[in-house]
């Protein structure tokens, strides 16, 4: 049994998006007072903060392999999990110890800006992940001018930006850093964050999240061979050819969200063996 980091168990939200992107990666967090504020989804309770960690944990172990990344956290200071950007296994895991420690705790105002000021510093960053749930109260707080800033001072950094639960102000700040730097932006509203619920019980995201802390044949062959499982599973369980598809279906979709470089017609090929083998057990069962 591996021994996974908590989060990684845990039913949690996907904030940033469904796929990792980029070599050279920085994750900026907003960590200023109002992401205190608590939220409710599917009967759990954290605060905003806490679903922003939570959502790393998910997002961290699918960098792909030999991916460099960085994580700052800011209100109107900074804090970086490291000075420069790191890679490997044991940096995933320092990674999910720094966003769910006391360095995302909420504090004082928002200073956007000055997050996105400390990229530089990294050297080459290709891909920038920004959340935030306000509008900035310091440095440069209007729409255009950091517009401006970011096509001046990031020109070759794709920058995703998520308002998380932030009202029209915020929105509109961090859709023109979007727009102004090739990204995408994503606007997370009360309406839509139900919408961002992780199954733990689809068995390809379960042996996904296993294999992700494995090396990479490894990881392949548990992902692989997890969708075989599932699918047995689902043939034991009796399902019809209805359910079956739709289940199918659902797989496919989160093998796509997934983004994992793997032989999806492998995996679909495996699949329904597992489904036919586990057909064939439910008909022995009925035999006696």
């Amino acid at each position: 049994t591996l021994d996974l980091p908590l989060c990684v168990r845990q039913v949690g939200v996907n904030i940033f998006g469904p796929t990792v992107e980029g070599d050279n990666i920085v994750f900026i967090l907003d960590r200023s007072g109002s992401m205190g504020e608590k939220v409710t989804l599917d009967g759990t309770t954290k605060t905003r903060a806490g679903w922003v960690s939570d959502s790393m944990c998910q997002m961290l172990p699918r960098l792909k392999e030999g991916a460099n990344f960085g994580i700052v956290t800011f209100d109107t200071a900074l804090e970086h999990m490291s000075s420069t950007l790191v890679t490997g296994s044991d940096s995933i895991d320092a990674g999910m110890a720094f966003s769910t420690g006391p360095h995302v705790a909420p504090r004082n105002g928002t200073n956007i800006s000055m997050g996105l000021a400390s990229v530089p510093a990294y050297g080459t960053v290709d891909t920038v992940y920004l959340l935030s749930d306000g509008e900035p109260t310091s440095g440069i707080t209007g729409p255009s001018a950091i517009a401006s800033w970011v096509k001046t001072n990031l020109p070759n950094t794709v920058i995703h930006t998520t308002n998380f639960l932030g009202g029209a102000t915020a929105n509109a700040y961090l859709s023109a850093i979007a727009k102004a730097s090739r990204g995408t932006h994503k606007n997370i509203t009360p309406q839509s964050i139900e919408e961002l619920k992780v199954n733990v019980f689809n068995p390809e995201l379960v042996a996904e999240r296993i294999a992700a802390q494995m090396p990479g044949p490894d990881r392949r062959a548990m992902y692989e061979s997890g969708a075989s499982a599932g699918a047995g599973f689902m043939g034991a369980m009796g399902m019809d050819g209805g359910m079956m598809e739709m289940a199918k279906k659902a797989m496919e979709e989160e093998y796509a969200n997934a983004g994992l470089t793997v032989n999806k017609d492998k995996v679909q090929d495996m699949s329904a063996q597992g489904a036919a083998m586990g057909g064939m057990a439910q008909g022995m069962m009925g035999g006696f």
